[in-house]
């Protein structure tokens, strides 16, 4: 099972890739954690913020803006 994403503009100037789903047993709190991790370990490159914005309306909704220069579809 993956989770499904899809790169959309976050803001005006900015792009970023939007999680809808994510596999069973697997919370954004640990997805979260595991890229924050990647980023302080240069591992992951491109990423600016991270914000999760799940509601019980709009359900699943994890945001990952992309710095400029770089293109969030790869």
């Amino acid at each position: 099972m993956r989770a499904t994403a899809r790169g959309e503009s976050v803001t005006a100037r900015r792009k970023g890739i939007v999680v809808t789903e994510l596999p069973y047993n697997v919370g954004p709190e640990k997805v979260i954690e595991a890229i924050k991790k990647l980023v302080q370990a240069k591992k992951l490159q491109g990423i600016s913020d991270i914000k999760n914005l799940t509601d019980r309306h709009k359900g699943l909704q994890l945001v990952i803006e992309v710095k400029n220069g770089f293109i969030p579809e790869s």
